[in-house]
């Protein structure tokens, strides 16, 4: 939860503190810059929050009911998860006002955010690859052990070494366990206080000499004149390749766009990668030397309940981006255009679904080819068919979430980072999500005790039948589709 809030801050703080559009009109008001830099951190904390209800509060309430003996224990929960974000809010945002003063030479806004950005990102990588890796190797120390109570105290110490490197977490767990009692948790949130206090103080110090000097530059720089177009060359292409081409464009002109819909994916993959890559070892290493696991594992024969585990697994990862979610809204107020342009409609609506198949087809190959190299005994043949049954789960997911868009359209927003933070539409993908895990749980179910080459087969036949029905249902009532469009 600390790397994924950490992630999310630092994508997003830049849009709020430097390239929220509500600026321009802020500014010449009576209106300290001290309340300005509060109300754009609250903002982003806000947005953190949120991220932080699914993460942490959802799993950490079951937990309590499951585990916990006393009412204390959500008392102590709602403490925790009102404090632990603040740090990781303050530390992206000190971060990202220090590297706008180091990029504000230069005066392209997209590449100024696109830098801070990376960078940020590619911290929040190094740190994540530096705890794993110390991580590994401490794990690697502990299968040496012979003694199982020694075994088992080094494990804790390097459990909550990994913890250290992220501040906030070790004293959150303690308060949470309440391993210490209640002084000892009282200490630990103390600790938490103690650590924003600081981390504030620091803010404030940063946000009051440089945060003015910073958002008055972006601004005049977003006011200079565009260049003088001489000459205008027009070249004959297909449509569809032009429409597409535009979309993809789209996305890097505006890297807030490029960060909010494709970048957490991408930052998902490496980081299972590189999670995968340092875990198989530790991992080989375990089963070898205990027979319990390895006979056991032997006994596992690959059947159609896990197939739908792992396309479980993929809808999860595929409710990630909002590439489909946002197709209309990105547009802003030049959707409107889209009626006019001598493009079909439904043509339209399936070059929009194009980015996001795409990016849904990436996850499953690297997801699929990752299980085929960890568990052989898979087959290629059957991750082929569970690669198929993907694309049309992938589509079916793609169509429905842009009719969301269609129905729902984000049109009136003034920056960029509105178009996702600034619409309820997030919650009909969870709730597709839901729907379509419930749906594969009740599939495998029904196909239970069947080959399974067979069931995979038939699986497909359903999801290509119902992908096929729903294309022809959208080309029937799409003008309908597009009547939120004015």
């Amino acid at each position: 939860m600390a790397i994924f809030l950490l992630f999310q801050a630092s994508t997003t703080a830049i849009n709020v503190y430097f390239y929220s559009k509500d600026l321009e009109y802020i500014l010449p008001l009576p209106i300290s810059t001290k309340d300005i830099l509060l109300s754009k951190f609250n903002t982003l904390l806000l947005i953190v929050y949120i991220g932080e209800f699914v993460l942490g509060f959802i799993p950490l309430f079951i937990y309590g009911l499951m585990a916990a003996n006393s009412i204390m224990y959500f008392l102590r929960m709602l403490i925790v998860l009102i404090i632990f974000p603040v740090l990781i809010v303050t530390i992206s945002s000190i971060f990202t006002m220090l590297l706008m003063k180091i990029f504000n030479f230069i005066k392209n806004k997209n590449i100024v955010q696109f830098l801070v950005t990376i960078l940020l990102l590619l911290g929040i990588f190094a740190l994540e690859n530096t705890s794993m890796n110390n991580f590994s190797y401490d794990i690697e120390e502990v299968n040496n052990i012979e003694n199982v109570q020694i075994k088992e105290e080094k494990a804790e110490e390097i459990y909550k070494s990994l913890g250290k490197n992220y501040i906030v977490v070790n004293p959150s767990i303690s308060v949470l366990t309440n391993e210490n009692g209640f002084l000892g948790s009282f200490i630990e949130v103390l600790k938490l206080l103690l650590y924003n206090i600081f981390a504030m103080l620091i803010f404030a110090i940063i946000g009051s000499k440089i945060y003015l000097d910073i958002i008055l530059s972006s601004i005049s720089k977003i006011g200079k004149k565009a260049k003088e177009i001489k000459k205008l060359k027009v070249k004959k292409s297909n449509k569809g390749k032009s429409y597409i081409k535009k979309e993809i464009k789209m996305l890097f002109r505006r890297p807030t766009f490029f960060m909010q819909t494709v970048f957490p994916v991408i930052f998902i993959l490496i980081s299972a990668i590189l999670i995968v890559s340092l875990l198989i070892p530790l991992i080989d290493n375990a089963i070898q030397s205990d027979e319990n696991i390895k006979e056991s594992l032997s006994k596992l024969t690959f059947n159609i309940e896990m197939a739908c585990y792992i396309l479980i697994g993929l809808q999860v990862l595929f409710s990630i981006s909002n590439l489909s979610l946002t197709a209309i809204s990105r547009e802003g107020k030049d959707a409107l255009f889209m009626k006019y342009i001598p493009v079909d409609l439904y043509k339209q609506f399936r070059y929009k679904n194009i980015l996001q198949i795409i990016l849904n087809l990436i996850i499953s190959i690297v997801v699929l080819g990752l299980l085929l190299y960890l568990i052989p005994d898979i087959g290629l043949l059957n991750t082929v068919s569970i690669f198929i049954i993907s694309i049309f789960t992938s589509l079916i997911n793609s169509y429905t979430m842009l009719i969301v868009d269609l129905k729902r359209p984000n049109l009136n927003w003034n920056s960029e980072y509105e178009v996702i933070k600034g619409s309820n539409n997030k919650s009909f993908q969870y709730g597709f999500m839901i729907i379509m895990v419930l749906i594969l749980l009740y599939v495998g179910k029904i196909l239970e005790g069947l080959d399974i080459k067979i069931a995979l087969l038939l699986e497909i036949g359903i999801f290509a039948l119902v992908f096929i029905i729903y294309d022809r249902i959208v080309k029937r009532k799409i003008n309908k589709l597009f009547d939120k469009i004015y």
